[in-house]
């Protein structure tokens, strides 16, 4: 008998392997950041004792200061309370002629600063305001102002600042002493009255363009001024 035709054999299907799962990136580390220090707590100053001023009660119920002796410590700090009431005011001529002082600040409270308040302290070096007043501010050892921007007390370390919280010197800031050189930046636009009354220290100024007024004698008396 006929043997029964061989079937073609069926094409076996190719296996196809499954697709390889793609590899799950890792997470990128978080960035190191480095923490902003904290800032540091502002350091209470000490107040000179109160036995070397003088305390005189005004007629608004607050304190003016002036030393009680030239022999003063080098570094000043004047309270800002009297028996718990603050003090506003430094004495005209104040602390004029105490040659011991080299660094003196003034209190919180302070509203004024009489004439000549520091005059004749030919060791001065470092003038400040304590943080916190409303009426005036320090910088570059110059006593400023705040709201009228005129620099009201200054010393022979001084450096008028440059920005737009300056825009004057006022009347004798710098009598009696400043820096021998000064250069008066572009943003001072007056000098007032007897700001450099007698002021032997000083021996050039050079001043800016902008400024446009020098008031009644400014440099009288500055007999060293070249």
């Amino acid at each position: 008998p006929k043997m029964p035709p061989v079937p073609e054999s069926i094409p076996e299907k190719p296996v196809i392997a499954p697709p390889k799962p793609e590899p799950i990136p890792e997470p990128e580390p978080d960035p190191v950041t480095t923490p902003e220090p904290e800032p540091e707590p502002e350091t209470e100053l000490t107040p000179t004792p109160d036995e070397y001023f003088n305390f005189i009660l005004r007629d608004d119920g607050t304190y003016e200061v002036s030393a009680k002796t030239t022999d003063m410590p080098s570094k000043v700090i004047i309270p800002d309370t009297y028996q718990g009431i603050p003090i506003t005011l430094v004495k005209n001529d104040g602390f004029s002629g105490c040659e011991s002082i080299k660094s003196i600040t003034f209190p919180k409270y302070l509203r004024f600063i009489g004439s000549g308040a520091i005059r004749g302290c030919p060791n001065l070096e470092s003038i400040s305001v304590k943080k916190g007043n409303k009426n005036f501010h320090s910088d570059g050892n110059c006593i400023i102002h705040t709201f009228t921007k005129t620099i009201v007390v200054g010393c022979k370390t001084s450096v008028i600042p440059t920005d737009c919280s300056v825009r004057g010197i006022g009347s004798q800031a710098f009598s009696v002493e400043s820096p021998a050189n000064m250069v008066i930046p572009d943003n001072i636009l007056f000098i007032g009255n007897n700001a450099f009354y007698y002021n032997k220290h000083l021996e050039s100024i050079t001043c800016s363009d902008r400024l446009g007024t020098i008031g009644l004698d400014a440099f009288r008396g500055c007999t060293n001024l070249k």
